[in-house]
């Protein structure tokens, strides 16, 4: 009896199934259609970047380096292989300089391949502002209790000030 009712309860199924298109994407063989908040490829603007290493200190994956050249010369490397594609260094930059597209990143035979070099054809040369008269800003600092140095307030209401 119960051969029977499993039997019935399949058929349905497998005559519904043996009709429709299946549900996964061709890919190779057809168009990959994304989501347009899909995060893909990196892409970043080399005349954008200053240099200052914020989005290498902020990637979990570890999937960019900063390497110099000189002071004011650098290349910003980028591990695709590395990347968890989180967006946390787009997250960084204001200026858009790091950005994901919503383009699907292809896979590849060999490591090498997965490593971008920002930069290496022309080295990125960053030249700072001048620094104007009141530039720098004055932290009040309290004592810290037990150590021999002092650090900046970490109150809420304190304000800095600008000489």
């Amino acid at each position: 009896m119960s051969r029977l009712h499993s039997l019935v309860y399949l058929l349905p199924e497998l005559w519904r199934t043996l009709f429709t298109r299946p549900t996964t994407v061709r890919y190779p063989f057809g168009p990959l259609e994304l989501p347009p908040y899909f995060r893909g490829k990196v892409t970043i603007e080399p005349s954008l970047c200053t240099g200052c290493g914020a989005c290498v200190r902020d990637c979990p994956a570890f999937a960019l380096e900063l390497e110099r050249e000189s002071r004011d010369e650098f290349r910003l490397i980028h591990y695709r292989d590395r990347c968890a594609y989180c967006g946390q260094c787009q997250a960084v930059y204001r200026q858009r300089t790091i950005r994901l597209t919503s383009e699907y990143v292809p896979a590849a035979a060999n490591r090498d391949a997965l490593r971008r070099e920002f930069g290496k054809d022309d080295i990125v040369v960053y030249v700072p502002a001048r620094p104007t008269a009141n530039a720098a800003i004055k932290l009040p600092t309290q004592e810290v209790t037990g150590a021999d140095h002092s650090r900046p307030a970490c109150n809420a209401g304190t304000r800095a000030s600008i000489d």
